[in-house]
């Protein structure tokens, strides 16, 4: 594998209820495939946004050039394999249109159209060694684990060690974290 991706869901009780119902429909979805009125933002309504760490981007951890630092490390969420059709963003310079141009504050973004397969994650991140996190949400939590088990997903802890972990794991070579 090349790469993987990574789709945060955030580090609320409503974004594990998200990761059960993402679960149960077979899919991450974009806005438009889930019938919502919300515009998005850079993403849009018809597309899904992802990251993917890449040695381009910067090695810290907490960039807000990255969005790792906001919605990947602490937070729970999904890891998807390199083989779906993913749009690499370009940097937002100035003004664009969320319907045409693939755009983000984030080097490490990329877009995908309508919806990501249920059969495309491989793995799911969740804050395993946040224990405050982990007892007031333990239910949630062990569903999701029974989750992962019945799909043969693998399940990793959202520190800062993630994508060091996950690059291991999946033989993902040249990538710096």
């Amino acid at each position: 594998m090349e790469r993987v991706f990574y789709h945060g869901m955030g580090d609320r009780p409503d974004d594990l209820d998200t990761m059960i119902n993402i679960i149960l429909s077979g899919g991450i979805k974009s806005l438009n495939m889930q019938k919502s009125s919300d515009r998005g933002l850079f993403n849009g309504q018809n597309h899904i946004s992802v990251c993917a760490w890449d040695k381009d981007v910067s090695d810290d951890p907490f960039s807000l050039e990255s969005a790792f630092s906001g919605w990947i490390y602490g937070c729970c969420g999904f890891i998807i394999k390199d083989d779906i059709d993913a749009i690499k963003c370009d940097l937002r310079d100035g003004d664009y249109d969320a319907k045409v141009d693939r755009v983000s504050q984030f080097k490490d973004e990329w877009h995908v159209r309508d919806c990501i397969p249920i059969s495309e994650v491989i793995g799911i991140f969740l804050p395993l060694n946040n224990k405050i996190y982990m007892s007031h949400n333990r239910e949630r939590i062990e569903l999701l684990v029974k989750y992962a088990e019945e799909f043969e997903w693998d399940i990793f802890d959202s520190g800062i060690d993630l994508c060091k972990n996950v690059n291991k794991k999946y033989n993902i070579v040249g990538m710096s974290r």
